[in-house]
């Protein structure tokens, strides 16, 4: 048994100060030598009998979870048919986008730095907005003792090649547009502390030089007498917590809209030409003025770039 994730040093200071609270005085409780080991050799001392293990895993905590929608303007062109010479065009729409995930975590002083034994795993997680639920499938990374911040990021190419037909006289615009999606989730990831911790103290207090207590009592007062300093919610008796959030991003929906914009253009513009609109990302898809007369959706088709 022995501390591997949970930094010596500090583990042994706050357990020294809960024995010093818990049994009312001012003492060593490991007597300067007994953190490995106690003075019967029974391998347990103010550490030595502790064993920690290091999640595998992220536990979310979904009634918690944010799903923030938001439509984009993801590209444009313009089809002009006024002098009735172009009745059919097609038009390439195309648009680069991320998938992400993103975990961001406090830190504590107990979690040993650069441990180098990092949570890598996936999740699905469903965002439920007003209308319509949608499934988030991500990889994260969440590192134990070295950055705040991870991110898992995979960069995609939407593109379609779309066939117009343009009545004369008339000019189109076609707008592909998509639904950017967020999901804000928070999460816990836990070393668990299991095992006993026990005291040598030099002299007698209370009666005995040897007490004894279970992990989980021992944790459960650090967090409880607020012995860690800022650390100290991170103390349960579940053992030392890291908080945090993760932050998945993803494009989906992609659907091109046709308008009528016929006198809504630019009159000097030659006639006959297919020209990108204006109309910028992240705008309102429906362009001033304009009429809408086809609706045209996509399956997802992700090509990664």
């Amino acid at each position: 048994m022995s501390l591997t994730f949970l930094d010596k040093t500090t583990m042994g200071s706050y357990l020294q100060a809960m024995w010093k609270k818990d049994l009312n005085t001012g003492e060593d409780p490991a007597n300067g030598r007994w953190f490995d080991n106690g003075a019967n050799n029974d391998g347990i001392g103010l550490y030595g009998g502790l064993t920690d293990n290091a999640a595998t895993s992220l536990q979310f905590n979904e009634s918690q979870k944010q799903y923030l929608p938001e439509a984009v303007v993801c590209d444009t062109a313009t089809l002009d048919n006024t002098n009735g010479l172009a009745p059919s065009s097609t038009v390439q729409l195309t648009y680069s986008y991320a998938r992400s995930a993103s975990t961001t975590h406090s830190t504590t002083d107990s979690i040993k730095a650069g441990m180098g034994v990092d949570i890598k795993a996936s999740a699905t997680i469903f965002g439920i907005g007003a209308d319509v639920t949608t499934k988030f499938s991500f990889e994260y990374t969440h590192a134990w003792g070295t950055s705040t911040t991870e991110t898992e990021t995979n960069t995609y190419t939407f593109s379609q090649s779309v066939p117009i037909s343009v009545p004369k006289g008339k000019v189109y615009q076609v707008v592909l547009t998509a639904m950017s999606q967020k999901l804000v989730i928070p999460y816990t990831a836990t070393v668990a502390v299991t095992g006993t911790t026990e005291t040598w103290f030099e002299d007698r207090i209370n009666g005995h030089y040897n007490w004894m207590m279970d992990a989980g009592t021992a944790l459960a007062n650090i967090g409880q007498w607020g012995l860690a300093g800022r650390d100290s919610t991170c103390y349960s008796a579940a053992g030392v917590t890291q908080t945090g959030t993760v932050t998945a991003q993803q494009t989906t929906n992609f659907v091109a809209k046709v308008y009528d914009v016929t006198g809504t253009q630019d009159t000097n513009a030659p006639a006959g030409m297919m020209r990108r609109s204006l109309l910028g990302s992240g705008s309102s898809d429906a362009p001033a003025g304009g009429i809408l007369v086809q609706t045209i959706p996509f399956t997802s088709t992700d090509n990664m770039a």
